[in-house]
């Protein structure tokens, strides 16, 4: 409650300052975190059936689906490196849209905290859901809509976040909205 108004400041200097990752960076450290990101999510899925199964005993879990999830996952990850550049998005244009691996390194950290905590949520949300229609699925597919929804601006992002058009921002600001 004392460092509310610390982090307000701190966080408002950030902002006007303009410091922070590129638009393509920002999506390329999501799907790179995507793996760790997923893991974790289904740690909290298997600590949910291991509380919920003393209630329900008729819920479990298929992991065939859980692990074909973790290769889409670290597919995910493994994309995002594809195409990274220093090199500037256009011949007009002086700024690069991203300082290559270091750059999404550089912001890895963040994405793990930041788009992991609204990933938790929302699974967490989509398993409520999946399991009030179908609780016998819910353990194992809850995770599906969740990533998708996740990850589909960042083809997008990546490919045109160097396109400072009205439409591209207000995409980008949903985006960003959603990973936080």
């Amino acid at each position: 409650m004392r460092y509310r108004n610390l982090i307000a400041f701190g966080t408002a200097s950030l902002l006007l300052s303009g410091c922070g990752p590129s638009d393509e960076e920002a999506a390329r450290a999501v799907m790179m975190a995507t793996p760790l990101v997923y893991l974790s999510g289904m740690g909290v899925m298997a600590l949910m059936l291991f509380l919920w199964r003393e209630l329900e005993p008729r819920l479990g879990i298929n992991w065939r689906p859980v692990l074909l999830g973790l290769a889409l996952a670290c597919v995910i990850g493994l994309l995002s490196i594809v195409g990274v550049t220093t090199d500037p998005p256009a011949a007009n244009s002086g700024d690069t849209t991203t300082d290559g691996i270091p750059g999404v390194f550089e912001w890895l950290g963040h994405s793990i905290f930041l788009y992991g905590a609204s990933y938790l949520s929302l699974l967490l949300v989509s398993w409520r859901i999946w399991l009030w229609r179908r609780p016998a699925t819910a353990f194992t597919w809850a995770w599906t809509p969740v990533l998708f929804v996740m990850m589909a601006p960042c083809p997008a992002m990546i490919m045109f976040g160097g396109e400072h058009s009205a439409a591209m921002r207000h995409f980008e600001e949903a985006a960003l909205s959603l990973w936080v």
